[in-house]
């Protein structure tokens, strides 16, 4: 038995590293970030042929369509009274 060589700790192969992010997880980042990049390229933000959030016929300078909105009141407001007068500022405020 003392013939026996003893073993080094070190001479054994060593196991690669635990990695602390698992592979699995950056495929599933890889298909969110297509299917992100999908819905952008649909909506036109990426391929710039979408609307971008303007309605269609909209551009700058060209007269604005008339319309009515109520406030919150029930009053009827419409932008053809505000002709000729003070500029008028619309904003939609989205709270759904």
């Amino acid at each position: 038995m003392a013939s026996k060589k003893k073993r080094k700790q070190g001479s054994r192969a060593k196991s690669a590293p635990k990695r602390k992010f698992p592979l699995w997880a950056f495929g599933i980042l890889g298909l969110v970030a297509v299917g992100i990049g999908v819905v952008l390229y649909q909506s036109g933000w990426l391929s710039g042929s979408g609307s971008g959030g303007v309605a269609e016929g909209a551009a700058v300078g060209a007269k604005a369509p008339d319309f009515q909105l109520p406030d919150l009141s029930g009053k009827r407001y419409a932008l053809a009274d505000y002709i000729g007068k003070k500029p008028v500022l619309v904003e939609f405020i989205w709270t759904g």
